[in-house]
């Protein structure tokens, strides 16, 4: 028999060449593997550039990422807590509710600036305030939403900074005589110092002090403290005029809001500009005790003009105002005293 020559190959084998231009598209096909890349999302990337972007944006976007995924969320409420501006004093309360029963989010906070409260809202636009918010379980105070019958009548639209598509809360009925009121309760105030232990600025300038009071409570009471903190005031009850004597404390700014203003060991500035609930010693008690505080705002404090205190300035320029002004004092009656 003849032996088959070298060029009958198996008629399903491929060809010395065409075997060669495969190996050279699986080699390409290879590197393109190898070198493909995603294109880097907003979630895949580092948190320090991340902080860059969030820096440029505002709160309502802010807002809107915390929703998106649990990382988001961690991610983008680091920018949103850090300094947070209220359209009124209902979304003030709203953040009074979430820090003082969020110890994460309460730690975020650095700078609290409360003397531009409200100052985004139209004021012929009335808006619920804190007052709702206290009462927001309440069917009798329940806050309503009118978003058509705003469009139709064609009222004026406040600006972005404070709503998207008019869904801010209505003041109530039975509350309507506080619509326009920018107050804050005191104990609200107390609320966000005692648990945001890591404030660096606290601004509280012409900030509307609105009386409250300390709920004395037991283990048997109805109403309980959910704050971290432990503390009760008569602002987060949904209670009316139904409180006996024994029942609350009243709040005194001048001691109860500088307790907390000294219990912030990493305040490092303070502006209190027209606070007339600041007394000297008050002020004196803030400059001494203050171990990290900078620099200080009293001007316009007090209940007399022209204290010689009552500047912005230095933390020890400030000090040492308020000591001359006691040695004066001090010659004053020592003289008067002397025959």
């Amino acid at each position: 028999m003849k032996r088959a020559s070298k060029k009958s190959a198996h008629p399903h084998r491929l060809s010395s060449s065409a075997s060669s231009i495969r190996s050279t598209a699986s080699s390409v096909l290879s590197r393109k593997r190898k070198y493909y890349y995603e294109h880097p999302k907003l979630s895949t990337l580092p948190s320090e550039i991340l902080d860059e972007i969030f820096q440029n944006l505002d709160q309502g976007t802010l807002l809107a990422l915390t929703k998106v995924s649990r990382r988001m969320f961690d991610e983008a409420a680091h920018t949103l807590y850090a300094s947070p501006s209220f359209a009124s004093t209902y979304r003030f309360a709203q953040f009074v509710s979430v820090v003082s029963q969020n110890r994460f989010l309460a730690r975020m906070v650095r700078k609290l600036d409360l003397s531009n409260l409200g100052s985004c809202v139209d004021p012929d636009v009335p808006l619920a305030g804190w007052r709702e918010w206290k009462f927001r379980s309440s069917q009798l105070f329940a806050v309503r939403r009118d978003d058509r019958g705003r469009k139709k009548s064609g009222q004026r639209k406040c600006k972005p900074a404070l709503l998207t598509a008019n869904t801010h809360p209505l003041p109530s009925p039975l509350l309507k005589q506080y619509s326009t009121s920018r107050d804050v309760p005191v104990g609200g105030i107390i609320h966000v110092l005692r648990a945001c232990s890591y404030l660096h600025e606290l601004n509280l300038s012409n900030v509307q002090l609105a009386p409250d009071y300390s709920v004395r409570w037991a283990k048997t009471s109805i109403y309980k403290p959910v704050a971290f903190t432990g503390l009760l005031f008569v602002s987060d009850v949904p209670k009316s005029f139904t409180w006996k004597e024994d029942d609350t404390k009243p709040l005194h700014a001048s001691v109860d809001l500088v307790e907390a203003i000294l219990s912030l060991k990493c305040l490092e500035r303070l502006k209190i500009k027209g606070g007339l609930w600041v007394s000297r010693d008050a002020a004196r008690r803030i400059v001494e005790k203050s171990e990290k505080l900078a620099k200080v705002d009293f001007r316009e404090c007090g209940m007399y003009k022209d204290n010689c205190w009552a500047v912005e300035g230095q933390r020890d320029k400030i000090k040492e105002l308020i000591e001359e002004e006691l040695q004066a004092e001090l010659r004053k009656r020592q003289s008067a005293a002397s025959p």
